[in-house]
């Protein structure tokens, strides 16, 4: 029976044993590219609740220029989450409301409780994190986008003012460092 295979890094370190080209190995080490995120898409494998509020906070986060493409997983949670405590909580409203008081759904009526109040925990701390609530929007500054070619065109487009002196020559120049 053969011996393990070493791992890429350790056969770079230990300086090419098997004669296999170092250039190889570095490309073996080298993390494959992954697909890039898809933004048509990044709603489509929500739950219809889920998707509602994804689509929400986009359009709400879009208009202030702060969502970024890392920011689309942080999305998909708070989404995930609210859709699943509203779920919950629903669950909860139905088993009380079949007025039954044994043992059993009183402990299902808490476990709901419980999870909406760890979904709606996980929902406020994506939106902390995105901006969307009251408190993290202190720390938020939202500037409005700039066009540097329209500046340039301002700067470009004024009228030339004409000197009224004399043109100093570089030999009158003050040399900075003296």
């Amino acid at each position: 029976m053969s011996n393990p295979r070493k791992p890429i890094s350790r056969q770079l370190a230990e300086g090419d044993p098997g004669h296999r080209g170092k250039k190889k190995l570095r490309a073996q080490a080298r993390p494959k590219p992954t697909a890039p995120f898809d933004l048509a898409s990044a709603g489509t494998h929500l739950s219809p609740k889920a998707r509602e509020i994804f689509h929400l906070a986009v359009a709400e986060l879009s208009e202030m220029h702060v969502l970024v493409q890392p920011d689309w997983m942080i999305m998909v949670a708070m989404a995930n989450s609210y859709a699943d405590a509203s779920e919950a909580r629903e669950e909860a409203a139905r088993l009380r409301e079949t007025g039954k008081r044994t043992r059993d759904v009183l402990q299902a009526i808490a476990r709901a409780e419980k999870r909406e109040d760890r979904k709606l925990a996980l929902f406020l701390r994506c939106s902390d994190r995105l901006g969307l609530s009251p408190r993290s929007r202190e720390n938020l500054t939202v500037e409005p986008q700039r066009d540097g070619m329209a500046e340039l065109m301002k700067l470009l487009s004024q009228p030339r003012v004409k000197r009224t002196g004399p043109i100093p020559s570089p030999s009158d120049m003050k040399d900075p460092v003296q």
